[in-house]
């Protein structure tokens, strides 16, 4: 019997706890291998509502904007940057959802880096969900001309963005967008 406990113990808590925080899901993977692993997320109470990046042929850099949410889907305070992923090249750019949005998806152009980005953005009706009805907006371009066109992905069951995952060196290697909590 004690062996039993141990088992489910070590073999059945975890796969249950991470079936609980399974409400979210990942973007595809964009862009290549190379690189080192980097993860952003955003508060509790947060969603993604930009992102800061440098660029120039592709995006050197790339740091989530986030902002706190009110359960009716209002903005408070302040959009915080969050840290950056990348290096220090190309020409720094802020892309922006208009205020109450929060980022639904993304487009661009991907190779062996990802060469260009343009953020999808909605209205929220919460902190946890985006207006179903609505036509998204999205932010200017940024990055380079190279690489193959991707996207649009959109986040499923209207979640907003609350974060990325991806690879990173000199320039963004990988880029993927984490919906929901």
């Amino acid at each position: 019997m004690a062996r039993l406990l141990s088992f489910l113990a070590i073999f059945l808590i975890p796969f249950i706890a991470s079936s609980a925080d399974a409400a979210g899901s990942l973007s595809p993977v964009l862009g290549g291998s190379g690189g080192d692993a980097f993860v952003t997320s955003c508060s509790d109470d947060e969603v993604m509502v930009g992102v800061r990046v440098r660029s120039d042929a592709w995006l050197d850099s790339v740091a989530p904007r986030c902002v706190s949410v009110s359960n009716a889907g209002v903005w408070h305070g302040p959009v915080r940057k969050l840290a950056g992923a990348g290096g220090n090249g190309g020409f720094p750019a802020t892309r922006d959802c208009p205020r109450n949005y929060a980022v639904s998806g993304f487009s661009g152009r991907s190779s062996a880096f990802v060469n260009r980005l343009r953020l999808e953005c909605r209205p929220l009706v919460s902190r946890n969900a985006l207006r179903r009805d609505s036509a998204p907006r999205q932010t200017a371009l940024v990055g380079g001309r190279g690489g193959e066109a991707f996207g649009p992905f959109h986040c499923p069951e209207n979640l907003p963005v609350t974060g990325m995952h991806g690879r990173a060196g000199e320039y963004v290697d990988q880029l993927q967008l984490f919906c929901g909590r």
